[in-house]
């Protein structure tokens, strides 16, 4: 067995909490610091990555996202937030389908959202796709989170901030 090839066996067997493997393949200390050493190190540099994205981002659209919202972004690398649904006023309720993205590679990449042909499109900064084409904006004056309802070309209000709006979603 190769060095790289016994380091992604002990890295699985960390990530799965395998004891047993970890006892048959000898594991010491060393290597096992190693191994989240270089962890830490991807980590460290996605981190990096992602937020110069969000930077150029917010210079290109004259906008800067509220921290909660970026501290967020880091957090949770996935486009789908844990909890998906969202309860509104109404007593309807929508679903996220992704966030929109901060990578210039990706296909939702939230530069291609920020034009839409609204009168409200200068005081939305759209974070979100929902269902049925419907989108997650902060509103830019106050920050608040609304929904943008593409076919009434109207918002609602659904949190005064963003932690706030993490805290209303459901499964």
């Amino acid at each position: 067995m190769g060095n790289e090839e016994r380091k992604n066996i002990i890295y699985e067997a960390l990530k799965n909490k395998n004891q047993e493997k970890l006892k048959d393949l000898n594991v010491n200390e060393e290597e096992i610091n190693e191994i989240l050493s270089e962890i830490d190190n991807k980590l460290e540099k996605l981190d990096s990555e992602i937020l110069e994205y969000i930077n150029s981002v917010e210079k290109e659209i004259n906008y800067i996202f509220v921290d909660e919202y970026k501290e967020y972004l880091l957090k949770q690398p996935s486009l789908k937030p844990e909890k998906r649904i969202l309860g509104l006023a109404n007593g309807n309720e929508k679903i996220i389908r992704h966030l929109y993205s901060m990578n210039p590679n990706s296909k939702t990449y939230i530069l291609k959202f920020q034009s839409f042909d609204s009168e409200l499109k200068d005081k939305l900064v759209p974070f979100a796709e929902l269902e049925f084409g419907d989108t997650l904006c902060f509103e830019r004056e106050t920050n608040k989170i609304v929904v943008y309802k593409h076919e009434t070309d109207t918002i609602d209000y659904i949190a005064s901030n963003w932690n706030d709006f993490i805290k209303e979603l459901y499964d």
